[in-house]
This record gives C-alpha cells, sequence and structure tokens, in this order.
C-alpha cells in the first residue's frame, strides 16, 4: 500500500513529500490536473511549510507556473495550526 500524499477538504489541498523536488511534482500534477477541469491555484493563497527537526529549517522553493510559492512557518489547516517543528496544535476560538 502507498503512502498518502495528500488530504483534501473541498478547495483545500494539504500535500507532502520527502524532498522539494516530489513536493514539486505533486504540486505540478495538482496544477495539470487543476486545469484539465477548468481550475486555477491562486498563487497568493498558496503556501508551502517544511516540518523538520533541524535547528534551522531548509529553504522549499515550489513554483506554480514559474510563480513562487511563499514558504511559511506555520499555517492553519481544518482548525488546526501546523508548524515548521511538525506540530499539529488546536487552535482555540473564543466565543
Amino acid at each position: 500500500m502507498e503512502d498518502a500524499t495528500n488530504i483534501r477538504y473541498a478547495d483545500d489541498t494539504l500535500s507532502h513529500g520527502e524532498s522539494e523536488e516530489e513536493l514539486q511534482r505533486l504540486l505540478n500534477v495538482v496544477v495539470e490536473e487543476s486545469e484539465n477541469k477548468g481550475l486555477t491555484i491562486n498563487c497568493e493563497k498558496t503556501e508551502s511549510l517544511v516540518s523538520t527537526k533541524k535547528k534551522v529549517t531548509p529553504l522549499c522553493t515550489l513554483k506554480v507556473k514559474n510563480q513562487a510559492i511563499n514558504q511559511v512557518s506555520s499555517f492553519n489547516y481544518m482548525g488546526s495550526i501546523i508548524s515548521e517543528d511538525a506540530r499539529f496544535v488546536k487552535e482555540i476560538h473564543s466565543s
């Protein structure tokens, strides 16, 4: 059985891989398949994050059609904060 390479919900997709090259390949497939369905990737809303246990986070230069994707240190996915240190922290909402 192969490992899952992405998680999808509505129009949100979280892709993961072991290398920058693997992630770029996955991103290229998402872009191509999206275009086949008449959809486009919004590069201003698209972010990359490298989860690592290293002291210095490696740079990951992913691109959509030659447009660089912004690398962030954390982001919110489905109500959880995902960070560079590979921790998932549930976001707390106040009423």
